[in-house]
């Protein structure tokens, strides 16, 4: 976010102008956020426990639910199958 917005919450028109030049600005993390993510993932293989995904995160995912009771309605109305 700090690429693109100031501490008061506007957009920076030189960022805005970087990405009509190249998408790759939006793209890739900043060196920091990399390093982090990149240690994370380090860890994750090392200790080979997939028991939180396979996907490493820097800071706790709150998209996810720690437990689900039994019979819990999903709000899925129709189901989607493949091909």
């Amino acid at each position: 976010m700090a690429k693109f917005f100031d501490a008061d919450g506007s957009l920076k028109a030189e960022a805005v102008s970087q990405l009509h030049n190249d998408v790759t600005v939006l793209l890739n993390p900043l060196r920091a956020r990399a390093l982090a993510l990149n240690k994370a993932y380090k860890a994750l293989v090392d200790e080979q426990s997939f028991a939180f995904g396979r996907d490493a995160t820097v800071t706790a995912v709150n998209t996810v639910h720690r437990n689900v009771k039994i019979g819990t309605a999903t709000g899925i109305v129709q189901a989607v199958t493949g091909p």
